[in-house]
């Protein structure tokens, strides 16, 4: 208890002295020192003691074993100018130079005779430590070791080594920190230096600040010299544009205004791209204005509102494009992307590609999903999985296999479909650029020498073709708009290598049949819905056995016909479908037709 009282007392005192300088007034000298009953107090002395006081102001010295540059008692004070100088503590030496109204307590101190604590400037404090120097105008130092203050307004608090020549600046702990801009400052770390105005460092180790109203919170060897900027933790960053920043990370560099970087490693935002980010991964760069990269390594962005996600050296300069994943792809194209696959390239606009490898989109407003080595040419063109396919044609696609091609030929350029596996020695056979048949439509594979062999395919004018060799059709429309054949194929029950192919029955009307056996006499009953298809139904009878003599009723109403004779006998009755007119007008109706149906409404 008696420590803190005493402790008290002092730091009274000393806030008296401050009032008295601040006020002005001109006081004798106070003294702490034993009175005669051995009790401490304050006591006033008088002039005629020997102090000199001018009329310019006062010096006030509190303590013991206090000499003012001369031997013997208390017998002259030098007063240098209109402001006093404090000194507390013991071993105190006064020289005539002193700052004016400079304030000195502490131990062992000497006022601008070198060795320990230095005070020179003018209204400033120096309160505790050693080797501190102060020369600035109103600047001070509290604590610390070996600190240095010669900006006017500026101070350090605690520390070694620090120093700050900017007006109006300061440090609070921390080693080595330097500050010589303008109303700026440290807070800890080791070896900082701002220079810029307005900036400051919290922590860190040897991070520099050369720029306006930046800064830098922790890491180590960050650099900012953009203005108004900032790095936030990380080692060995540099942001150089204005507006921008960097959280974390390792030798990331920002030189775009506006722009930033949130973790990863030698990641780079090139002067020029404003307002554009990187988060995460390994030495990817962004040179497009308002664009970004998202993890992925070695990744680039040239082209503007464009961004990468994740990756290895995939590469966007098409303005308003992207790319997710994947490895060395590429994009230039406008408003187009990818989406994973390997070495996948798109260089027109608004187009895509999504997986595979080495597929490449030249053609607008088309893609390719999986596959391999495949290309799209064509507007509004893709192809879906296969390996070695080609669509060159408008409107065209090609679903997996292996080499299947459309080209655009003088019969036709495009609207065409292939489908299945096809050896590319064929593609001469799907779109012929020398005037050939050019086909629509192509399903199943083939070899080089039978193109189409197992396959279905239709061309452009609609002739079906089902597993024929190539040039041969099986359901064939003429110059005069006409179908020769039609036609299906199964396999040759007998001999392999053989097909067996069966024509369709033709005729001015759509007919449906019902066919039996039974024994005379006897009624036949047709299925119940059959007058409800058909109508205008004929009988045709056919003893088993022998000839013999058979007659028959016509078709009922309800479906029944009556067969007189004797006998067993097979029968068929032939209809036609109604609501079908096998002859109408042209001006009445309208032909549809898909492939090889043909219909009219």
């Amino acid at each position: 208890m008696l420590f803190i009282f005493k402790t008290m007392e002092i730091t009274i005192q000393i806030l008296a002295l401050f009032v008295l300088i601040a006020t002005g007034l001109s006081i004798a000298a106070l003294v702490e020192s034993e009175s005669e009953s051995g009790s401490s107090g304050i006591t006033k002395i008088a002039p005629k003691s020997g102090l000199v006081n001018s009329s310019q102001g006062l010096s006030v010295l509190l303590g013991t074993n206090i000499s003012f540059g001369s031997e013997g008692e208390l017998n002259v004070a030098v007063v240098t100018g209109g402001v006093s100088q404090i000194l507390k503590g013991e071993g105190i030496t006064l020289n005539p130079s002193n700052g004016l109204g400079a304030v000195t307590v502490g131990v062992g101190n000497i006022i601008n005779t070198g060795g320990t604590n230095t005070n020179t400037g003018t209204n400033s404090l120096l309160l505790g430590g050693a080797n501190n120097v102060v020369s600035g105008l109103d600047s001070g130092i509290v604590g610390g070791n070996s600190n240095g203050v010669s900006g006017p307004y500026s101070g350090i608090v605690g520390g070694f080594n620090n120093n700050v020549s900017g007006h109006h600046s300061g440090i609070m702990g921390g080693n080595q920190n330097d500050v010589s801009g303008p109303y700026s400052g440290t807070v800890g770390g080791n070896q900082n230096d701002v220079s810029g105005p307005a900036s400051g460092i919290v922590g860190g180790q040897t991070n520099n600040v050369s720029a306006s109203g930046s800064g830098i919170m922790g890491g180590l060897q960050n650099d900012v010299s953009g203005d108004y900027s900032g790095i936030f933790g990380g080692t060995q960053n540099d942001v150089s544009g204005s507006n921008a920043g960097i959280v974390g990370g390792l030798q990331n560099v920002v030189s775009g205004t506006g722009s930033g970087i949130v973790g990863g490693q030698t990641n780079n935002i090139y002067a020029g791209a404003d307002r554009s980010g990187i988060v995460g991964g390994a030495n990817n760069g962004v040179s497009g204005r308002a664009s970004g990269i998202m993890g992925g390594d070695t990744n680039t962005v040239s082209g503007s509102n464009a961004g990468i996600v994740g990756g290895v050296s995939n590469s966007v300069s098409g303005s308003r494009s992207g790319i997710v994943g994947g490895n060395t792809n590429n994009v230039s194209g406008r408003d187009s992307g990818i989406v994973g696959g390997n070495s996948n390239v798109v260089s027109v606009d608004y187009s895509g590609i999504v997986g595979g490898t080495q597929n490449d989109v030249s053609g607008n407003y088309a893609g390719i999903v999986g596959g391999a080595n495949n290309n799209v040419s064509g507007n509004y063109a893709g192809i879906v999985g296969g390996v070695d396919n080609i669509v060159s044609t408008l409107r065209s696609v090609a679903l997996g296999g292996q080499g299947l091609s459309t080209f655009a030929g003088t019969s036709y350029a495009g609207d065409v479909a292939l489908v299945g596996k096809y050896n590319s020695n064929g593609v001469s056979e799907f779109a012929s650029s020398s005037g050939g048949t050019s086909f629509r439509f192509v399903v199943g594979g083939g070899t080089a020498d039978n193109n189409r062999k197992n396959a279905f395919s239709v061309d452009n004018i609609g002739n079906l073709y089902f597993g024929t060799t190539a040039g041969t059709s099986i359901y064939h429309r003429q110059s005069n708009g006409l179908f020769a054949a039609k036609a299906f194929t199964i396999q040759h029950p007998e001999e392999e290598d053989k097909w067996l192919v069966h024509g369709c029955l033709e005729g001015p009307e759509a007919g449906v049949y019902y066919r039996g056996k039974d024994i005379a006499p006897t009624e036949v009953s047709l299925p119940s819905y059959a007058s409800k298809i058909a109508d205008n139904f004929s009988v045709q009878l056919t003893p088993i056995g022998k000839a013999r003599n058979m007659a028959t009723s016509e078709v009922d109403e309800n479906g029944h016909f009556q067969v007189d004779g004797e006998g067993a006998f097979f029968w068929q009755v032939t209809g036609t479908r109604i609501t079908i007119n096998p002859e109408p007008y042209k001006k009445d109706t309208t032909v549809r037709r898909v492939g090889p149906y043909t219909w009219h409404e």
